[in-house]
């Protein structure tokens, strides 16, 4: 679980990932190494918050429709759901390096640690699925990683 923490005061600030990559993006780039990133540009600002809402309702959420799901056709129905929203998040990026365009956004980010986390998590306790990964991977993984410096190691999945 991600947690902005304040080590003056030893509190919380946040423990909601979508809050604090939108902090992060607003409040911090005084200490990025790139300050003129902008995750949520003003044009792009009414597609992002689109792709956020189809993101959490079809990806990140879905991923824990699977992972709590009570019988087998449960999971089944929600590892259909999430993979529907993978073909077309892979259909996308078969087009364009990026969920919209050519520039990195807050979708993207919120994409990818559940991404990595999926394949893994699906390949656990259950019967059945698709069998030998997913076809999405060669898209998502041909980010390499976000700041272009390596590749995602699954033995790292946990810290994500």
């Amino acid at each position: 679980m991600p947690v902005l923490w304040d080590k003056r005061t030893g509190t919380i600030v946040n423990n909601e990932s979508g809050d604090i990559l939108k902090m992060l993006n607003e409040n911090f780039n005084f200490l990025a190494m790139n300050p003129n990133l902008n995750l949520k540009p003003l044009e792009l600002a009414k597609a992002v918050d689109q792709y956020n809402v189809w993101l959490h309702e079809n990806i990140n959420d879905g991923v824990y429709k699977c992972g709590f799901a009570t019988s087998q056709a449960a999971y089944e129905e929600a590892v259909e759901g999430v993979v529907g929203a993978m073909d077309h998040a892979e259909a996308l990026l078969g087009r364009q390096r990026y969920l919209l365009g050519d520039r990195l956004t807050e979708a993207d980010l919120r994409l990818f640690p559940t991404l990595v986390r999926f394949d893994e998590v699906r390949r656990g306790g259950r019967e059945g699925g698709r069998e030998g990964g997913i076809a999405w991977e060669v898209e998502i993984f041909a980010w390499g990683s976000i700041d272009g410096g390596g590749c995602t190691v699954v033995s790292d999945v946990g810290a994500l």
